[in-house]
């Protein structure tokens, strides 16, 4: 049997390209920074250039020649291949800037083909040695595991262990100086929030329910609680258009001084208070820290490079991310290959964004369509069988809530022809009852309790609020 030198294993003529790709438009890094890493590339000083280049753009810097050569100029293999003449050669011999993100693929396939080789001359070796305790089973069990954790992980493979205790010193302190308070952003819904321990960074929250019961409302409405505290929110709409949205967040604001539907709204002329109140509103919606992509049909990738961005532009302006909002989870593009197998699909769609919150270091609020059985029972009450069908998305998921507005299932039952007065008056009596509720059903919380939240929900307003709350109490942002 011949075995393929690892070198031979590889496009040169791809990580060339990749490079002056790169060196030529520093901006095409976030169409390619999911698909590849340094550690990628054959050739070590490849790796090496491809590395600075991230580093300045970390910084917000210029990827250009001059920059990556300063970075460089001291190390002697990137001397050894020409320095600055070499990263000026590949500047100007750039076949296509369009094709980047295909070298990238070329590259990032070429990586797995020497690493499965890798892996299976160490299996090999170890089946050969027969060390004692090393039964076939265990060497089978270890390669299955390095292989399927190769298949399903992402391009970031740098390594991240790290011994158990370390940065103690920090977290003991936290745990002596613990009063109750929540560090970090919260959702602005009192029980919510104490039931959380608000927005935990690095956890992903389906929220899950039925069309018309309110998620983008209380996302919206998470996203408005978390800029009003100062950090910054990535909302990637892949349904509703930027316009629909603000609309929502300006009538979400405006609900403080008083109630102006959103849907007339560009509309309707308005009088002189709801105007006033739009106004505020506005200023508050301008405020806000909060980027909205809202591309359809974009594939999870794509939405981690958007969050990437965002999160750049961020801290350019001094704001740290807490939030990233994804609307909706089924909505999200998957390979055609994978079509067939939906829920496998949006599995591996929400281990990435479970990644994505770790990566970040925020919170990632994935919403989820759930199927129509939910319908046929008489108490429309969400659970997370109708989750599991719409894809395996709770394993990954730290907190799983489903939401529901029996206001909209009593309004679809009004009495139709000629009915009893006593049949009209019971069910406008269900119905003055169930006015402007919400229930939120948290029935997964890896970290802690679980249970119903009763909400307030003016849905028209695009306001959602604890059950007891007063309009007018809430801090609004002002445009600086």
């Amino acid at each position: 049997m011949v075995v393929a030198d690892q070198k031979t294993i590889a496009s040169i003529d791809a990580e060339q390209a990749l490079l002056g790709a790169l060196l030529f438009d520093g901006g095409i890094l976030d169409r390619v920074e999911t698909l590849v890493v340094a550690d990628d590339f054959s050739e070590s000083v490849h790796g090496l250039i491809f590395r600075a280049i991230c580093e300045a753009r970390r910084k917000d810097r210029q990827s250009g020649p001059l920059v990556v050569d300063a970075q460089l100029s001291s190390d002697p293999g990137y001397r050894e291949v020409g320095g600055k003449d070499y990263l000026q050669k590949l500047a100007q011999n750039v076949p296509s800037t369009v094709g980047a993100p295909d070298y990238a693929q070329i590259i990032s396939d070429y990586a797995k083909r020497r690493l499965i080789v890798q892996m299976a001359e160490e299996t090999a070796m170890r089946a050969r040695a027969g060390a004692f305790g090393d039964t076939p089973q265990a060497i089978l069990d270890d390669a299955e595991a390095a292989i399927s954790g190769m298949i399903s992980g992402d391009a970031n493979t740098e390594d991240r262990t790290t011994a158990l205790g370390a940065g103690s010193d920090v977290w003991i302190k936290e745990i002596e100086a613990a009063d109750n308070t929540i560090i970090g952003p919260t959702s602005g819904l009192r029980e919510l929030d104490t039931k959380l321990g608000g927005l935990k960074p690095g956890s992903l929250f389906i929220l899950a329910g039925r069309p018309s019961q309110g998620k983008t409302a209380l996302a919206l409405n998470f996203a408005r609680s978390v800029c009003v505290q100062g950090y910054g929110v990535h909302f990637s709409s892949l349904e509703m258009p930027r316009k629909d949205l603000w609309r929502r967040t300006v009538a979400d604001f405006a609900r403080e001084h008083t109630a102006v539907p959103y849907t007339i709204l560009g509309r309707e002329r308005l009088n002189e208070t709801e105007s006033r109140a739009i106004g505020m509103g506005c200023d508050g919606a301008l405020a806000m820290p909060l980027i909205v992509d809202d591309r359809a049909g974009v594939n999870a990738g794509q939405i981690i490079a958007s969050v990437r961005r965002s999160r750049r532009r961020l801290q350019a302006q001094g704001v740290k991310l807490g939030l990233v909002i994804v609307d909706y989870i089924q909505l999200v593009a998957i390979e055609r290959k994978l079509a067939n197998n939906l829920s496998y699909a949006i599995g591996q769609i929400s281990a990435a964004l479970k990644q994505l919150a770790k990566d970040m270091d925020c919170t990632v609020l994935a919403l989820s369509q759930l199927n129509r059985q939910v319908e046929a029972r008489d108490d429309k009450r969400p659970n997370m069988a109708d989750l599991r069908q719409s894809g395996e998305i709770e394993q990954d998921a730290d907190v799983v809530a489903f939401v529901l507005r029996p206001e909209h299932y009593i309004e679809k039952e009004k009495p139709e022809g000629e009915t009893g007065q006593d049949r009209v008056v019971e069910w406008q009596q269900r119905l003055s009852k169930a006015r402007n509720k919400m229930k939120l059903f948290v029935d997964k919380h890896r970290n802690g309790p679980t249970g119903t939240i009763d909400l307030h929900c003016d849905i028209k307003c695009n306001a959602v609020r604890d059950k007891d709350y007063a309009y007018g109490s809430a801090k609004i942002l002002e445009v600086a």
